[in-house]
């Protein structure tokens, strides 16, 4: 009994050993995989800038395929056209709410909201929200961005707000409240 028992011994820590170096292998061209889509995807981004709905929804593919190789798809609603700048060039804002990666469901968002790409005049600014409009307020235009409360110091369930407008000068958001 105790060379049989030895001899497998031997076998279960080869077989161990082999397993142990495949595992290694594997995790090594997923990760050569994931390298490789990232790098497909570079050629696009450089063609498309960060400031424009083409080029929100390429870095988000990216991102997705450097997460395991993911799938990224955008639902409808995820570009909205917007006016922010009173002119008759249109803006936008992308809503990653619609995105979604085959391999991470939570890449872009949870229970503080998700990310919105508000884009003017070739300017683009980032903001995380649970939801968002545009409001006329006189003669602005104002995005009116309900964020998590933690953003207003107090629970994140309570409700908190937040504005953004595009003036002579960019974007402009309020200061911080000080507790």
């Amino acid at each position: 009994m105790g060379p049989v028992s030895a001899g497998r011994s031997g076998l279960w820590r080869a077989a161990d050993a082999a397993r142990a170096t495949l595992n290694g292998l594997v995790k090594l061209m997923r990760l050569t995989l994931t390298l490789c889509a990232a790098l497909l995807a570079l050629p696009v981004l450089a063609e498309t800038p960060a400031n424009t709905p083409e080029g929100v929804l390429a870095e988000a593919a990216a991102d997705c395929a450097a997460a395991e190789n993911g799938v990224f798809s955008a639902a409808e609603g995820a570009v909205t056209e917007v006016d922010l700048t009173g002119d008759v060039m249109p803006d936008y804002v992308v809503s990653a709410a619609y995105f979604d990666c085959s391999t991470m469901a939570s890449l872009w968002g949870g229970t503080g909201g998700a990310p919105i790409f508000v884009l003017a005049n070739g300017q683009r600014r980032d903001a995380t929200v649970l939801d968002w409009k545009v409001v006329p307020f006189e003669e602005e235009k104002v995005l009116l961005m309900w964020v998590h409360g933690s953003q207003c110091y107090v629970t994140g369930a309570l409700a908190c707000f937040d504005t953004m407008v595009f003036g002579l000068d960019g974007f402009a958001v309020p200061r911080p409240v000080s507790k």
